[in-house]
């Protein structure tokens, strides 16, 4: 059983695709309240681990646990709702059509929002520098703002567990700026939360930020 204290932990975790490995030897445990980055460079398999993570992809081997909650034996549904997701694919699951500010919303599990609901999504969106946004479509917008949308929809809900993959991915040098000062406060939190910064740019590392780990290639397979 997973200790209370910890967030997330994968243990000797491998996964396969069509018989290829793609991740092997995986060993990672985040206490609750911990900042963790997890760098490798692009093609390492961070994407195949945040699938797991997020509980969008199940290990071919080894065990995952997840806020108390071991990955394939219990309804995923049940406790996604405490994990906060921004990455590139996720960005591709909203109606083109939709409003950016309908996107962040809607990350809460309610049937209708209230007013307070709305305005702590505009409050999300001007500490991102993106409340201009509001009143758009989500077709419409620049990679760089997809991905800012997609970091306050992730952090609408107050979630237990934070992953963030990439969350500079098209951002230009004002948009990075603010960006990074804003993903500096969730670094400085004093809270439960566990926050993953995936990353394949160390340069790019917000504040408080204090954990590191980092995928390397092993004999030819990734890991």
């Amino acid at each position: 059983m997973p200790e209370q204290n910890i967030a997330l932990e994968l243990a000797d975790v491998e996964f396969r695709r069509r018989g290829r490995v793609i991740l092997t030897k995986v060993n990672l445990k985040i206490n609750k309240g911990e900042k963790w980055v997890l760098f490798g460079p692009n093609g390492i398999g961070k994407s195949s681990l945040v699938q797991m993570m997020s509980t969008r992809g199940f290990p071919s081997e080894g065990t995952v646990d997840i806020l108390g909650n071991r990955l394939g034996k219990v309804d995923v549904f049940s406790y996604r709702n405490r994990i906060g997701l921004s990455s590139a694919e996720l960005s591709r699951a909203f109606p083109p059509q939709e409003d950016p500010l309908d996107a962040i919303v809607t990350a809460l599990t309610a049937t209708t929002y209230t007013d307070e609901d709305y305005a702590k999504a505009r409050s999300l969106m001007r500490e991102f520098g993106i409340e201009y946004l509001e009143g758009k479509m989500m077709f419409k917008l620049s990679e760089g703002e997809r991905t800012r949308v997609l970091i306050c929809r992730a952090l609408m809900a107050d979630p237990d567990l934070l992953i963030l993959d990439e969350p500079t991915t098209g951002l230009d040098l004002g948009g990075r700026e603010i960006a990074l000062r804003a993903l500096s406060r969730v670094g400085a939190e004093q809270s439960d939360r566990a926050v993953v910064l995936v990353t394949h740019r160390l340069e790019e590392i917000p504040q408080g930020f204090d954990h590191v780990a980092i995928m390397g290639r092993i004999t030819g397979s990734e890991a």
